[in-house]
């Protein structure tokens, strides 16, 4: 709270005066090489307004032969007509002549960019005002290094330009100057873009004055700066306050670039684990329904034979059942993709922490690959269960307790998903997605179809059971189950 204090009462400290800079352009298509730029800018430092109107024509020549130019006019505080002729000389090389009329009388320069590869590129100025320059520049995909290099009236500068994308909104940048008149300076920032139009940004700058701290914040075409005066230039405080400054600055780089990654690998690894555990637990659960269904089988096709024979005709006979999720869809598999990043990104997306489920067991255990997991387990929206159904009939009756029926034999919960853990399995009614039944069965000479929660009690026949009708034919066919556990014969 102190140092607060001090920042805006101190006496040597102080808010300075704030800049802020509109422009605005609107480009005219004239012809497919012709453009008419027509627009304005405003300008405030220290107190000082000063704009103009601008006006540019840009001609961009197809013929490597013609020059192309751009001319721009500035009608304002300070009227300014400049002239820029480009003519390549060479695949790589392209020759610039730069006249340029303003206040302080013509100025012409001349001078050469050259692409030395891909990435790099250089380029070298003389100016009858400004002398001599040089500059080289990296372009890569994620940073940009630019060095310049000029000799003129004020002696010769040396300035040296670093940026770098940390994040995808997010960048940094580091420069230094150092001219023989005004000395050498430093500077460091960063800038996040927070919308499509909107970017804000914090500088610490070290020069002979002092070290000034500049907030600064660009909507569309509207940039504000806001300069601090931290503490005026000595050898201890200015470079202690520099450091205070930066020290933000570099811990975020550190976290960004080191520790982020690091934490997200970490991450990702314990995500591609969990997700293994889930998808074993998953196809050992529906690899012991099925085995139980085996074994049910033969039991349940006595069963039915015994309904079908009852004397009073009022047996119970399944026609076909099946647990999970939208059991009455004919397909049993969901419609998304089968790739492992998007589950992974589905988990990651999820708010929800993951439990510790059984572990992965090794050895014997016959090894589930790719394709099954993908293609049967995590798709899996709902098991056939018309088997374990016909096994719980009882004397023309099915009986199911108001408990989630996963736990039951031959069934399992197909409704886990990526975004789920493995305790979701084992109780239904706390997951996203609970499953539900559903049944087709013949009754007294009809067919009837119900629908059940999880946590429903089941009775067949069901009261709120209806008809169900299958292209008006009054005709079903019903007999023992094949593999898929469909019936087939005539009632």
């Amino acid at each position: 709270m102190q140092g607060l204090r001090s920042l805006f009462h101190s006496g040597a400290r102080f808010v300075d005066r704030t800049e802020m800079t509109i422009h605005q352009r609107t480009a005219f298509v004239l012809s497919p090489s012709t453009t008419l730029t027509l627009g304005g800018y405003m300008y405030d430092k220290k107190g000082l307004g000063m704009g103009s109107f601008t006006t540019q024509v840009t001609h961009t020549s197809s013929d490597p032969s013609v020059p192309s130019f751009t001319v721009t006019s500035e009608l304002g505080w300070a009227p300014k007509l400049h002239c820029q002729i480009s003519q390549p000389v060479s695949p790589q090389t392209v020759f610039m002549l730069i006249p340029e009329l303003d206040d302080n009388g013509l100025d012409i320069s001349v001078g050469a960019n050259r692409l030395l590869t891909p990435q790099l590129h250089g380029a070298m100025m003389w100016s009858t005002r400004d002398g001599l320059s040089g500059s080289l520049s990296q372009n890569a995909e994620t940073y940009n290094a630019t060095a310049a290099v000029a000799m003129n009236s004020g002696g010769p500068n040396l300035t040296f330009q670093f940026r770098r994308a940390l994040v995808a909104a997010t960048t940094a940048k580091l420069s230094l100057r150092a001219n023989f008149a005004t000395g050498l300076s430093f500077a460091a920032g960063a800038s996040r873009e927070i919308s499509n139009r909107t970017r804000v940004g914090l500088n610490v700058l070290l020069a002979r004055t002092g070290v000034t701290l500049r907030l600064g914040f660009t909507r569309g075409s509207v940039r504000f700066v806001m300069p601090i005066f931290l503490s005026p230039f000595s050898v201890q405080s200015a470079f202690s306050t520099f450091c205070a400054a930066t020290s933000p600055l570099l811990v975020a780089a550190v976290v960004t670039q080191l520790i982020k990654p690091g934490r997200e690998r970490q991450r990702r690894l314990e995500l591609e684990r969990r997700h293994d555990m889930l998808v074993q637990y998953l196809a050992a659960a529906r690899q012991n329904a099925l085995e139980q269904q085996k074994l049910m089988l033969r039991c349940a096709k006595e069963k039915m034979e015994q309904e079908r024979q009852r004397r009073d005709g009022r047996g119970l006979v399944i026609m076909l059942g099946r647990y999970g999720k939208d059991p009455t869809s004919p397909d049993p598999l969901e419609s998304q993709e089968n790739d492992l990043d998007t589950v992974l990104q589905a988990i990651e997306d999820s708010e929800m922490d993951f439990e510790d489920g059984v572990e992965a067991e090794s050895g014997t255990g016959e090894r589930i690959t790719q394709q099954e997991v993908d293609g049967d387990v995590l798709v899996q929206k709902w098991i056939d269960v018309s088997v374990p159904l016909q096994f719980f009939v009882k004397d023309g009756e099915l009986a199911l307790s108001c408990a989630s029926k996963a736990g039951l034999l031959g069934f399992y919960n197909p409704c886990i998903g990526v975004d789920q853990t493995i305790a979701d399995a084992r109780s239904p009614s706390i997951s996203g997605v609970t499953p539900s039944l559903y049944v087709r069965y013949a009754y007294d000479g009809q067919v009837f179809e119900a629908s059940f929660d999880d946590d429903q009690a089941v009775n067949l026949p069901s009261r709120v059971g209806t008809t169900w009708h299958e292209e008006e034919s009054k005709r079903y066919e019903l007999g023992v189950w094949d593999d898929g556990g469909c019936v087939s014969g005539r009632y």
